[in-house]
């Protein structure tokens, strides 16, 4: 059976906001100590290129987000503030991916 993971792809939070971020690297670390499952079955998973990310979001939407423009509303419903972090977590960049990076998808930007 392999597993995949994605815990490297942390964000900075405030202090005090209630989101346990740490939870996934923990319940990795847990899965591999009390189970058969060893952390070679534990697999990092593969980043989504900006072709599959256009496929599930408007490419507004998706620019948007990435420059760091959603309305305040937008973002509440995200449930994180935004930060370039966010954007690596959620967009990794293209050339992670193996793939050829889209040159209509924005860049980065520090809001």
């Amino acid at each position: 059976m392999k597993l995949f993971h994605g815990d490297p792809f942390t964000f900075p939070l405030a202090e005090g906001y209630t989101f346990p971020i740490e939870k996934h690297s923990l319940l990795r670390e847990r899965i591999t100590e009390g189970s058969s499952v060893g952390p070679e079955e534990i697999l990092m998973a593969a980043a989504a290129n900006q072709e599959d990310i256009l496929r599930v979001q408007f490419p507004d939407y998706a620019h948007r987000f990435v420059q760091g423009r959603l309305s305040p509303a937008e973002m509440r419903r995200i449930g994180f503030p935004w930060s370039p972090e966010l954007v690596e977590r959620t967009v990794p960049p293209s050339k992670g991916a193996g793939v050829n990076p889209d040159p209509n998808f924005p860049k980065v930007s520090a809001a």
